[in-house]
């Protein structure tokens, strides 16, 4: 007997893919299928079971397929798995991609086994009709996951289901007849697509077969049994039935008493899995609890344990994943010590990623100019607060060619790294009564009103300390608070010097500069060359300056040698040759946001766009901003794997960097062994990741999903910004820790007679650097 443990830490697309799932959709749309396809879906009113003969051709050629690999056997040249048989751990597709489509369909199962690996098992969780055929749903409520609710809400009804009341809709009280040309399947978890729904019919185990592509594995859970039992329905007979038509490699059921009825019945191939749920749950066949026995005699046999419950898309976080599912399979298969046998995911795919690709890849450090650029957001603000040493920290042990200040300005005129010039984003303000006056609307920053740098002096902003900031708080999923309020806020010269001493680049990037210089009269351009003088960075190839004011960056290319970008802030704006020019005229790169480059409507992308091509065709270099690993922040083609954004972007769009809150996320995708599909974890099996090619699920599966109308609005480069004159500020430094905070800002003219006192080493070192540069 085999162990089926729930792992509570929850923790492609080829075009065949979409042919094969189209098979269903044949007689409700006008796409022609090829003639040899049509024949594998029965048009018309479906029967229970197909007829006998075509379950056991198939069966037999399913087995006359597999016998000739060995499903869990690695070839000699493959790494070592320390699971119980020496084998890969075996990939369970729950429901098929689940995550997806509707469970237990015909385009969960099709696209699971056409893009995970070869031998993953297809998994249904049969239940019994009242005339005693079998179907294949999730849960005993056939409310949750079927259309039955909507259709036929007349039907529901209340039973005891394992001593609890439960009303709904029950295969028990339903015809196969019925379930099967009447109710359609839906997705069951709120939290996923509903774009699926109504589109595919409740199948039957037997269906596996044909939607299996001849090489899967066949997982049966039985949860119910003693339901069934009770219902007259003997759900012992039915396995030996099903068993006698097809291939059965796995029976998993959390009832030890039904599990016992098959020991000495079934053939040896087929194994038998105790699943264990929560160890306090009563087992309804045994009435013992789980923690008394089973746990217990699990220590003292040696028995395989597979997991389940691997989703990308928890509702409660795991933070010690950084929201990277990949990295959740693979602390189960540690460099030492026991691996898991297998997993049960909703997410196959990302599953096979993780056992073909990933084992064995880290993050390594990146130096400057490594491309494709990683550059970080805010240093990886989405494990540690925003900006702070242990965000830059975390930046450059995952990976980070660059790390990024995002420079902010003080009432006194101190450059600051912060995420945002509200400090109510990613800072404890709040909680110091005596700022609250502060509150003011600055619509040029933000539409809300905030606490903002400008209205603070750097002594005030010392006693603030740095909180997490969660960009997807609005769909209630936070990001780590364990470090919030152990770091204050830094001054870009700290910055500097933390970074100069690292082997990454320095990316600082000045947001709202035109109308800092222009209408709060802050000389941020100054403040940022007289920070990267004191630091000794002046002249490094190191450094890039990044704006959205052409005004900032045609200062800085009359006066320095670093590389500029010029950053998109708009999403909705359209840009031609002749933008791509004008941007091309002040930066060789450009940093797009991701709503730009790959267009969405309802969750799922519509096209490819042809932008980054656009300025690839003027050799401007393109980076992409800002890149989450949260599932609610992707669209729904990526199976809520963030690996798979970055492999569109990088392989389809071909963009030359990323920027995302999570370095280490980039890191490892560069150091996969499966991105040219030369070097592969698996021996002897052929895997890839699977690029998602932008709009096919929308185009192959014909949704009802419109692209958004194109934008009308050219994107203005120079947006009728005026040429500034540079004024050099003198070196900032930090007041003691004694200084008291000062009760007010400076007046305009104070700030400006300071300014106006000029860094002569300064000036000396940037005309020695453009000189150096124009003769070398």
């Amino acid at each position: 007997m085999l162990l089926l443990f729930r792992m509570d830490a929850n923790l492609r697309r080829g075009y065949l893919i979409f042919v094969l799932t189209l098979t269903y959709l044949a007689t409700a749309s006008s796409i022609s299928l090829p003639e040899a396809i049509l024949q594998r879906l029965k048009v018309g009113e479906r029967i229970p079971r197909r007829p006998q003969l075509q379950i056991q051709e198939d069966a037999a050629f399913q087995r006359r397929m597999r016998s000739s690999l060995h499903p869990r056997i690695m070839a000699e040249s493959g790494p070592t798995w320390n699971t119980l048989d020496g084998s890969p751990p075996l990939i369970i597709a729950h429901g098929g991609a689940s995550g997806l489509f509707p469970d237990q369909t015909a385009g969960a199962y099709i696209y699971a086994a056409s893009t995970s690996l070869q031998n993953t098992a297809l998994s249904c969780d049969v239940q019994l009709t009242k005339d005693g055929y079998g179907i294949c749903r999730t849960g005993i409520n056939l409310g949750d996951s079927t259309t039955i609710n909507a259709t036929y809400p007349q039907l529901a009804t209340e039973l005891i289901v394992n001593g609890e009341l439960i009303q709904g809709f029950f295969s028990v009280n339903l015809t196969a007849s019925f379930v099967l040309n009447n109710i359609s399947a839906v997705q069951s978890n709120a939290a996923r697509t509903i774009a699926f729904d109504g589109m595919f019919p409740v199948t039957q185990p037997t269906d596996m077969i044909k939607f299996s592509l001849n090489t899967s594995l066949f997982w049966i859970n039985v949860e119910y049994p003693s339901f069934f039992y009770q219902h007259g329905l003997n759900m012992t007979s039915y396995i030996h039935e099903l068993i006698s038509n097809m291939p059965i490699d796995f029976v998993s059921s959390p009832e030890v008493g039904f599990l016992k009825t098959l020991k000495s019945s079934v053939p040896k191939t087929t194994n038998l899995v105790l699943k264990v749920g929560e160890t306090d749950k009563v087992d309804p066949s045994t009435n013992i609890t789980y923690e008394s026995t089973i746990i217990r005699e699990a220590h003292k046999v040696q028995l395989a344990v597979y997991g389940y419950g691997f989703v990308n898309d928890p509702m409660i976080p795991i933070y010690n994943y950084s929201f990277d599912p990949i990295r959740e399979y693979l602390q189960f298969v540690p460099a030492s010590g026991s691996h898991i046998d297998g997993f049960l995911s909703d997410f196959p795919t990302t599953a096979s990623e993780a056992i073909a690709c990933f084992r064995g890849a880290t993050p390594a450090v990146r130096l400057a100019g490594t491309k494709p650029f990683i550059i970080s957001h805010n240093g990886d603000s989405g494990n540690y607060p925003g900006c702070t040493k242990l965000a830059y920290d975390g930046a450059v042990r995952g990976g980070a060619s660059y790390i990024d200040c995002p420079v902010q300005m003080t009432s006194d005129g101190i450059a600051i790294c912060r995420e945002s010039p509200d400090l109510l984003i990613g800072t404890d303000v709040s909680t110091h009564s005596d700022f609250l006056k502060r509150l003011s609307l600055i619509r040029q920053f933000q539409a809300e009103k905030g606490i903002f740098s400008i209205n603070m002096t750097w002594a005030e902003i010392q006693t603030l300390k740095a909180t997490m900031f969660s960009p997807e708080e609005d769909f209630n999923v936070i990001r780590n608070p364990a470090y919030n309020n152990q770091e204050g806020v830094l001054q870009l010269t700290d910055f500097l010097n933390y970074a100069k001493n690292t082997s990454v680049g320095i990316l600082i990037d000045i947001q709202n500069g035109y109308f800092l210089e222009t209408e709060v009269d802050k000389n941020v351009v100054g403040a940022v060359l007289a920070s990267l003088n004191a630091s000794g960075l002046a002249s490094s190839d190191r450094v890039m300056i990044q704006s959205e004011d052409s005004a900032i960056l045609s200062l800085f290319r009359q006066v320095t040698n670093y590389t500029l970008i010029y950053r998109v802030v708009d999403t909705d704006v359209l840009v031609t040759k002749t933008e791509v020019s004008d941007v091309k005229a002040l930066a060789n790169f450009v940093t797009l946001p991701r709503a730009l480059v790959q267009v969405a409507s309802n969750g799922f992308l519509v096209n490819k766009t042809d932008i980054v091509d656009l300025f690839h065709a003027q050799n401007v270099s393109v980076f992409v901003s800002f890149l989450r690993n949260e599932f609610v922040a992707l669209p729904y083609d990526y199976d809520s794997d963030p690996t798979l954004e970055l492999d569109t972007l990088l392989k389809v769009y071909n963009v030359d960097g990323v920027i995302t809150d999570f370095p280490a996320t980039a890191s490892y995708y560069l150091s996969n062994t499966c991105s040219n599909m030369k070097t592969q974890a698996i021996g002897g099996q052929q895997y890839g990741i699977q690029t998602v090619v932008p709009g096919a699920l929308v185009t192959q599966l014909a949704l009802n999903i419109q692209p958004p109308p194109p934008s009308q609005a050219r994107l203005n480069v120079s947006n009728g910004e005026r040429n500034l004159s540079l004024t050099l500020n003198a070196p900032s430094t930090s007041p003691g820790p004694n200084t008291a905070p000062t009760a007010s800002p400076p007046s305009p003219q104070s700030e400006a007679s300071r300014s106006l006192k000029l860094n002569i080493t300064l000036i000396s070192i940037i005309i020695a650097s453009i000189i150096f540069h124009h003769f070398k």
